[in-house]
């Protein structure tokens, strides 16, 4: 991988951790196990 490609996918999950801090609940939803 390039060094450009590591470093957006770097900031992008420091963006991500970020918003996480930020947010007074965080929600995650595992949907594999739905059949719609």
């Amino acid at each position: 991988m390039s060094e450009a490609i590591i470093a957006k996918k770097a900031e992008l999950v420091d963006v991500v951790a970020e918003k996480m801090k930020a947010a007074a609940s965080i929600v995650v939803v595992d949907a594999r196990g739905l059949t719609v």
